[in-house]
């Protein structure tokens, strides 16, 4: 059995990148960044903020809410 990936929510992943939250959900929200939405907040995978931080990142498609 392969290990789930760790999930990061998005003041995680702001403090792990050192920018604002407001910033992870732009980024978020305009496909830079691939998120999921479980319930009202956001999840991150942790490889795909390597691969953004890397640079290797291929947008995704923007996410929208209702």
């Amino acid at each position: 059995m392969t290990p789930s990936p760790k999930l990061m929510t998005v003041p995680e992943v702001a403090r792990e990148l050192r920018v604002d939250p407001a910033t992870v959900r732009r980024w978020i929200t305009t496909g830079r960044l691939p998120a999921t939405k479980p319930g009202k907040d956001y999840r991150v995978h942790q490889d795909d903020v390597v691969q953004l931080l890397r640079g290797s990142r291929v947008h995704s498609t923007p996410l929208v809410t209702a």
